[in-house]
């Protein structure tokens, strides 16, 4: 017989903000077949009430409804019978077994470890093929985001646990994961990246293709770097520490700097300027008027013919001093 905690466990596994009633048997969550509203993300129209064996949903915004088999169905790709035969199993030992079991969620790895391959035992790749109604719908949204914004790395997406409904881009040593950016499906997230916990710099992404003496390209984001070519790297954020430089300086003596178009960025550029011992060694990018509208890289990529990108870096980069008198004169950047 299907149980309150059956129900239970499958909700919070397979939807997000749940909330329950008071007496626990009335879900009230993100509708986890239509995604439920684009535009607010706070929104829950899903509800699902468990009376027994009698377990029913329905959703105000795309008007699916059914009872839970049919959910159960939908969301995992099992047979409707096979997922009736699932739950009545009639066992006295397995029965009572379930009623004991905990809701706790399963436990993932800790951040701080050696490598975060584990994280793709909760995704499905491009190269996969979805299972059911729910891995379907995660695999469309990836293969749009990989398409639109011309990804030439892989790119993952979560299923499960702590980095559900976020694209995984991952960063290689090698064939280990080192590092990984969980950027949230929903444009309008309180929180867009949801990140592990490890030594940034240390990490130094594309490394295993930079062509040794050509000059490498520093972006703040992995899309834009590996929008340039096989030596753009990127310090995964708007920080970027002397020590991260000298092991780039490892590879070349012709560093570039290329932040975002936006305030932020050009501040963060002056702080490097500003503190870096190797300020005058640097060269700095600064999008041409022309691209005013442009916030970065990839942008340019998906939305101009651009094709030589690493040469039109190079011919809008400057040395300290000229960067310094732009950036007083050109205040448009801070708007």
């Amino acid at each position: 017989m299907l149980t309150l905690e059956d129900v239970h466990e499958f909700v919070y596994e397979q939807c997000s903000k749940v909330t329950t009633s008071f007496s626990g048997t009335r879900f009230h969550c993100r509708c986890p077949l239509c995604g439920d509203s684009v535009i607010s993300e706070r929104k829950k129209r899903f509800h699902l009430e468990y009376m027994d064996d009698d377990c029913r949903y329905n959703c105000f915004n795309c008007g699916q409804s059914g009872n839970f088999y049919t959910l159960y169905s939908l969301l995992t790709g099992t047979d409707k019978k096979e997922a009736w035969k699932k739950f009545h199993t009639y066992n006295y030992t397995s029965i009572r077994t379930k009623w004991l079991k905990t809701t706790k969620p399963k436990e993932e790895p800790k951040d701080v470890q050696d490598n975060f391959n584990w994280i793709k035992d909760h995704c499905i790749t491009i190269d996969d093929t979805p299972i059911g109604y729910m891995q379907l719908k995660y695999y469309s949204i990836l293969k749009e985001f990989i398409d639109d914004r011309k990804i030439t790395i892989d790119v993952y997406i979560c299923l499960d646990g702590r980095y559900k409904h976020r694209l995984i881009i991952p960063i290689f040593d090698n064939i280990d994961i080192i590092y990984f950016q969980a950027r949230s499906i929903y444009d309008d997230a309180e929180n867009k990246y949801l990140n592990p916990v490890a030594e940034k710099q240390n990490i130094i992404f594309n490394k295993d293709k930079f062509i040794k003496n050509d000059p490498i390209f520093v972006t703040e984001g992995i899309l834009d770097a590996q929008s340039i070519n096989s030596n753009g790297t990127c310090s995964l954020g708007k920080t970027i520490t002397d020590d991260f430089l000298s092991k780039i300086y490892e590879y070349t003596d012709d560093i570039y700097i290329v932040f975002d178009n936006d305030k932020s960025g050009y501040i963060a550029l002056s702080n490097i300027i500003k503190t870096s011992e190797y300020s005058t060694k640097l060269k700095y990018f600064l999008m041409p008027k022309i691209f005013c509208d442009h916030k970065d890289i990839n942008n340019i990529i998906v939305k101009s013919k651009l094709k030589n990108i690493d040469k039109f870096i190079i011919e809008n980069s400057f040395s300290r001093e000229m960067t310094k008198v732009k950036l007083i004169m050109d205040k448009w950047r801070y708007k």
